[in-house]
């Protein structure tokens, strides 16, 4: 996994168990058939492709 993407998405999340289970549920969802929410994604495995998509504020928490 690429180290500066997870330092890059940690920042955007704050809570490292939140970020888990985002990019957990995110990379799930991308595995069985969901297309990527972004436009660059081609030699990325599906947790790198998770975290970009949190990075660039396409995939975030729900709050109540």
């Amino acid at each position: 996994m690429n180290k500066e993407l997870l330092k890059q998405a940690s920042e955007v999340v704050g809570e490292t168990c939140i970020l888990v289970n985002l990019v957990s549920k995110r990379t799930k969802q991308l595995n069985d058939g969901c297309a990527p929410l972004v436009s660059e994604y081609q030699d990325l495995e599906a947790e790198e492709i998770a975290l970009k998509e949190i990075i660039e504020g396409l995939v975030y928490q729900q709050k109540d």
